[in-house]
């Protein structure tokens, strides 16, 4: 199950193309980043190219708007990995206190 709700990434590994979760990626691997690539040139166009824009009724974005968007991306990913230090930190002070009361060495 947990396989399951990683995140997977492309790979080449021994000169095949696989799809693996995210966290079994290791050193040699070649990331394709197609799909990433992909959605990143698709996005562009429909935000910066007037013609495409227009089909979608967008309007026009400026360099502050882009700015608003990196910065509030930079305050969530800060906040989400406080949020796991912290709750790996006590999960893990929880655990190896049970792991001492199950031994009976707790005080």
């Amino acid at each position: 199950m947990r396989d399951l709700s990683s995140p997977l990434a492309l790979v080449i590994r021994d000169g095949q193309a696989k799809r693996i979760p995210g966290r079994e990626v290791v050193q040699n691997d070649i990331l394709l980043l197609k799909d990433v690539g992909f959605t990143l040139i698709a996005l562009s166009l429909v935000l910066f190219v007037p013609p495409i824009r227009d089909i979608f009724r967008f309007g026009q974005l400026t360099l502050r708007h882009v700015g608003w968007c990196f910065l509030s991306a930079l305050a969530a990913l800060v906040w989400y990995e406080f949020y796991k230090l912290i709750w790996l930190r006590t999960t893990k002070h929880r655990m190896h206190k049970q792991s001492l009361a199950h031994k009976g060495l707790d005080n």
